[in-house]
């Protein structure tokens, strides 16, 4: 990692961190399944009954001469439910690769380049107000230099073997999960690593926008099963001495 990306992740997370805790991306759908619809929804995470005005952009990340492109802009508000929970309507994302990013203010349009030498560090960040939430999708490991989530203070998918379908947080564990198209019988985590669909308490394939996400069950590790294991057997053998 160059000297100029770890300056920029660094300020990036900084600020990512003392402003935007409250308010996150939770769920959405990078590729729907079938043809493009006109519109999408993106759930939004934030506090019970707060009220929230904002923007959603999407940056091209695909590693070509318009990465780091602002191609969507859509302003979005609304108030939180009993659960923290705002869906918004936006216009059809492009499909990936790209980065979605959560904003409280953006002075830019479509067209805005935010990576101006094209060499997949966010340069120009000029129009941003602050951000809230940015999340990488990349389709392809070579495009996984290109997305701009973990430089804005947010994260970025590691290529998961195909074109997720849809992307949601752990309701538990607010960690990302990615479902691919097609969706075989695996969710993937934030860096591409297998969880079968069995491991979380519903179906992840399945959407639940203005719901409550899945979650997946967090295994005892080992030495820590053979712990409490060895403690009850201590247990009961001094209850079997009284």
């Amino acid at each position: 990692m160059t000297t100029l990306r770890c300056a920029v992740l660094g300020t990036a997370a900084l600020v990512f961190s003392q402003t935007a805790a409250a308010v996150s991306i939770n769920e959405f759908q990078p590729n729907p399944v079938g043809a493009d619809p006109a519109e999408v929804q993106v759930e939004l995470l934030g506090n019970a009954f707060d009220s929230f005005t904002g923007v959603l952009l999407s940056i091209e990340s695909d590693g070509s001469s318009a990465a780091g492109t602002v191609d969507r802009v859509s302003q979005v508000s609304g108030t939180f439910d009993a659960n923290g929970l705002l869906v918004v309507t936006v216009p059809d994302l492009e499909n990936p690769s790209f980065t979605l990013v959560l904003l409280d203010t953006f002075s830019g349009d479509v067209g805005t380049v935010i990576d101006t030498d094209n060499d997949g560090i966010a340069d120009d960040l000029s129009t941003f107000g602050t951000v809230f939430d940015a999340i990488g999708i990349p389709d392809a490991v070579s495009d996984e230099a290109f997305v701009y989530g973990e430089q804005l203070g947010g994260q970025d998918f590691a290529f998961t073997g195909d074109e997720p379908q849809l992307v949601f947080r752990d309701s538990a564990t607010l960690e990302w999960f990615a479902i691919n198209d097609p969706a075989g019988t695996d969710a993937f985590d934030i860096n591409g690593n297998a969880v079968p669909f069995a491991n979380f308490n519903a179906d992840p394939s399945v959407t639940t926008f203005g719901a409550v996400n899945p979650a997946a069950a967090v295994p005892v590790p080992a030495a820590a099963w053979l712990m409490v294991s060895a403690l009850g057997f201590l247990g009961f053998g001094a209850r079997r001495k009284v």
